[in-house]
């Protein structure tokens, strides 16, 4: 049984674009880390610096020597899977560097930071297991500080954890994986959710790959799209060369990722609304792709914010019901992760939670089809050319590896590891399908998931029988979740679901992506691994890096901050039973905010909006929709819907793909005059 409509999707995956794309993703791993891990400038490249607007000159280029040098429309969609694993989130919408796979989320290299540094090192002596990390100090400290004169690598006690790491890695990341593609045709086909991110690099790849006489159509500007294309990308190039001058003249400002400018409005606020957090983040992009947004999405990340972190703040501060001290309003998570009301957490925990399922409501019948052919070999789903029974298969394979992973970490508590492992992924699981439609209705900027999963683990471990405090098996337990937290890299199900809302728009098939995202990830995931570990040894360690080592140190920070009594997530002691109140609750509430919207089309509070303007991402969630508000009530007065239908796409599009193609500049400015001498004087063969 086929689902979807006859509209027909062309192949990608080619056996010149698997070559190409192979080179690309390690090559590319190769030249990000440079930037990433030898330059002071790891935040602003962290992930590859090319922009799509680059290699589509490169294949227009190709294409006019010779016809059959040039890519389709399905096979550049293809090629871009490795910079979008290498570029990160931001490849989308402009095609600049933001947390790509050269962050080492879930990785040993945390592990050997901790051993080699207090107050880990003495709290978790002897507490991982040596397919973890070898037991040996001496030869993690290989690790840490490089080889000193006459070592080599001892690889032998590195194989099980690079093994166990890179495994566990891809094994979560085929968890997200399969359950996108399982949600794709009711999220993307039938719901049609926008994934704004993914409007420049989508509609500039259908219009590149359109040609006319060996000439494409982006490049004829007596086209009204392309003509208002170019209109749209020189203006986003001039405002590009604001971060340019940055790498240059470092007093000019700019947060750490590209085109993001923080605000702090509450400089002048706090005397009259002490407690009032109008920090704001202006993110370039974000606000010209907000304009496509509707009005209801817009209004309730203004309205939310407003309600929560202005008046609700003020009156508690008012009232003396929270410790309060000037500046703190800037400190973005204060006031939503303490009584009376800890609303980011119930954001997180709940609404978060109540989107997800409502989500699984509206796609039932479409899962049900799906988990049938399971069971039923005569029924056997196929979602453009792919057996939805295979995505299935694939998945739990991948979640009985996970499964097992956790047991043999859990030692003597391996049967409490089995146990709570389920509580894990069953709201794992959740908290990615609830952020897909987050990212699908509104943004990028959705809660981080390991919090929600700290609490249960925690308390169930506890009344399983592992001891509370500091001992090896909570730890490992806190380790495994930790590890599992991507925030914004592209292995998530939510960020993916950009990459397929693009392959609609270009008429990818979408099966050929799915085989080639699971590919791709093995390959580098495995290859990184390695890599990181010969680099680290011969550079002079992890100590030596930059972006690395500042990761792996905060990743080992967030494992300690998890005893829930005084971390800053948990700054007041935090009740397991408020946590639980919090999920369904809030779960409870979302749902029926969706019954409403369902029963009054006008009712104006978007939950997917909602919940980000709750969390301590709201900075980016008013000011940009404010802004994007009110761009798109002049525009619509000024020229009317039409107006936004025919030449916001183009012009929005254009303007991202010019803001963020300048990237490259910076990128090599900072190898060149950084990382590479940098490298080069650590680097003992």
């Amino acid at each position: 049984m086929s689902e979807g409509s006859e509209v027909t999707y062309e192949k990608g995956l080619t056996p010149r674009i698997m070559v190409i794309s192979l080179i690309v993703l390690l090559g590319g791993y190769v030249l990000a880390k440079f930037n990433w891990d030898f330059s002071t400038r790891q935040w602003t490249y962290c992930g590859l610096w090319i922009s799509y607007f680059w290699v589509g000159l490169l294949i227009e280029a190709l294409g006019r020597i010779n016809p059959r040098w040039r890519l389709t429309a399905a096979e550049t969609m293809i090629l871009w899977i490795p910079f979008w694993l290498l570029t990160g989130v931001s490849f989308w919408e402009k095609g600049a560097a933001n947390e790509g796979v050269v962050e080492p989320y879930g990785t040993w290299s945390t592990l050997v930071y901790a051993l080699m540094n207090e107050p880990y090192a003495s709290a978790w002596k002897d507490f991982f297991p040596s397919f973890w990390v070898p037991s040996d100090l001496n030869i993690v400290r290989i690790m840490w500080s490089g080889l000193m004169p006459g070592e080599t690598v001892p690889w032998g006690p590195w194989i099980a954890p690079l093994i166990y790491w890179s495994l566990f890695r891809i094994c979560l990341v085929t968890v997200c994986l399969c359950t996108l593609y399982i949600l794709r045709r009711p999220l993307i086909e039938v719901e049609r959710l926008p994934f704004v991110p993914s409007v420049p690099f989508a509609y500039f790849t259908r219009q590149l790959c359109t040609v006319e006489d060996n000439k494409s159509r982006l490049f004829n500007f007596r086209d009204a799209w392309s003509k208002v294309f170019w209109i749209g990308f020189f203006v986003g190039a001039i405002i590009g060369l604001q971060p340019i001058l940055t790498e240059v003249i470092p007093i000019i400002p700019m947060a750490a990722f590209w085109g993001e400018y923080e605000i702090d409005f509450s400089v002048w606020t706090s005397a009259i609304l002490p407690g009032a957090q109008t920090d704001a983040v202006l993110h370039t992009t974000q606000t010209a792709l907000w304009i496509l947004l509707p009005y209801d999405t817009l209004i309730t990340a203004i309205i939310t914010w407003f309600v929560l972190e202005v008046l609700y703040n003020v009156v508690i501060v008012r009232m003396g019901l929270v410790p309060y001290s000037p500046g703190v309003e800037s400190d973005w998570g204060y006031f939503g992760y303490r009584p009376p009301f800890h609303y980011c957490w119930f954001a997180f925990t709940g609404v978060t939670i109540g989107i997800a399922i409502w989500t699984l409501y509206a796609a039932r019948d479409h899962l049900r089809r799906a988990f049938r052919s399971i069971v039923s070999r005569e029924v056997d789903v196929r979602d453009q050319g792919l057996s939805l029974r295979t995505v299935l298969i694939i998945g739990i394979v991948a979640t009985i590896i996970l499964w097992l992973q956790w047991i043999v970490s859990g030692d003597s508590y391996s049967a409490a590891f089995a146990v709570i492992f389920w509580l894990f992924f069953i709201f794992f699981v959740l908290h990615q399908i609830g952020c897909l439609r987050m990212v699908g209705e509104a943004w990028y900027h959705m809660p981080e998931n390991d919090e929600l999963l700290w609490p249960y683990v925690y308390y169930p471990g506890l009344a399983l029988g592992i001891p509370e405090g500091n001992n090896p098996a909570m730890v490992r337990a806190m380790t495994l979740t930790t590890m599992s937290s991507f925030r914004f890299l592209p292995y998530n199900a939510y960020m993916m679901g950009c990459y397929f809302r693009g392959l609609e728009i270009t008429r990818t098939r979408a099966r050929d992506a799915f085989i080639w995202i699971l590919v791709s990830v093995i390959i580098v995931t495995l290859f990184g691994s390695f890599y990181d570990a010969y680099i680290y040894a011969h550079t002079g360690g992890l100590s030596s890096t930059t972006g690395d080592h500042e990761f792996a140190d905060s990743t080992a920070w967030s494992i300690s901050a998890r005893n829930l009594l005084s971390s800053e997530m948990f700054p007041v002691a935090y009740d397991f039973g408020v946590h639980v109140l919090y999920t369904v609750v809030g779960a409870a509430f979302t749902i029926g905010l969706y019954v409403l919207r369902m029963r009054f089309p006008w009712f104006p509070i978007n939950p997917a909006s909602m919940v980000m303007a709750m969390y301590w991402t709201f900075p980016w969630m008013w000011f940009n929709g404010l802004l994007a508000l009110a761009i798109k009530v002049i525009l619509t007065k000024v020229g009317g819907a039409r107006l936004i239908e025919e030449r916001a796409i183009p012009a929005i599009a254009g303007f991202c793909t010019g803001f963020g193609c300048l990237e490259i500049i910076g990128g090599l400015y900072t190898l060149f005059t950084q990382a590479l001498p940098t490298f080069y004087a650590l680097y003992k063969p």
